[in-house]
């Protein structure tokens, strides 16, 4: 189980980086930098993208609920 988790571990530090989460928060959401600090590591990164998106998907049916079309 160890070994597994290590593997796991390695892969999302390679793959993950703060300024693609970042890049990729902003194309779906308003990030405000001076609210949201930028992650230092991986998890973090990570943790910070599945915030903002439940928070913009609550937006949005929000708004589709309320009879809003675009949101943001």
């Amino acid at each position: 189980m160890a070994v597994m988790e290590g593997i796991m571990n390695l892969f999302v530090k390679e793959v993950v980086s703060a300024e693609r989460v970042v890049a990729a928060i902003r194309r779906f959401a308003d990030l405000d930098a001076s609210q949201t600090p930028a992650p230092k590591e991986a998890e973090q990164a990570l943790l910070l993208w599945i915030t903002k998106a439940c928070q913009s998907l609550k937006k949005r049916l929000t708004a589709e609920v309320d009879g809003h079309v675009s949101v943001r």
